[in-house]
């Protein structure tokens, strides 16, 4: 269990990059403290893979151009290792549960109507990339990963629908192809067909 202590009140005069952050990693069974770390400036998100608490900062709230993002990795494995970090224009959206999954603008937890699609990439802890996947939609905890079987068609309708009246928009009809989404796990290689249905995160007692 990753959490992000916040300081609690801006000083006069103090500046984002003045402020000091601390990131602690618990073991959720004892509730004991893995690994703890100390950041200066904005952090804009940070994530867990089974082996690795990553944490990325920024000099502006946002990682491209003068935001000059940087992701620092911490072993939890070997808790006395040095933290690597590797820059980056993209936001850190999540984690599988060997890599971490970079996004080139916000992705929601959730999206239901019209959702917007990007490609993420899965990149492991050195920063080197390990794969893509196109269509995305959203990103959800735990690996999951929601996104068009087809994004080309899905952008295609897409671009048809904003392109005509709002009444020609009901009688404008998608293909099969075009609606078909799925979530996708990459670290277990599991595809769950969820067209026309929605996800939801839900909190569970184990």
């Amino acid at each position: 269990l990753s959490l992000i202590l916040l300081p609690a009140k801006q000083k006069t005069g103090e500046t984002a990059n003045d402020q000091r952050t601390h990131i602690v990693v618990l073991d959720a069974q004892t509730g004991k403290a893995v690994r703890t770390a100390e950041f200066s400036g904005i952090i804009l998100g940070q994530a867990l893979t089974n082996s690795t608490l990553a944490v990325e900062t920024a000099q502006n709230y946002f990682p491209a151009s003068s935001g000059k993002g940087t992701i620092t990795t911490f072993s939890l494995t070997d808790t006395s290792a040095q933290p690597s970090p590797f820059p980056t224009d993209k936001w850190l959206a999540g984690a599988t549960r060997e890599n971490l999954v970079l996004a080139p603008d916000l992705v929601p937890d959730n999206c239901f109507d019209e959702c917007s699609m990007t490609t993420v990439s899965l990149v492991n802890a050195a920063g080197t990339t390990a794969g893509s996947i196109s269509g995305v939609t959203a990103v959800h905890p735990g690996g999951w990963i929601r996104r068009f079987t087809n994004p080309k068609a899905a952008s295609d309708y897409q671009q048809r629908s904003k392109a005509v009246s709002e009444d020609e928009q009901k009688s404008l009809s998608p293909s099969r192809e075009a609606v078909e989404q799925q979530l996708v796990n990459p670290s277990i290689k599991k595809t769950i067909d969820i067209t026309g249905k929605r996800t939801f995160e839900r909190g569970v007692p184990t």
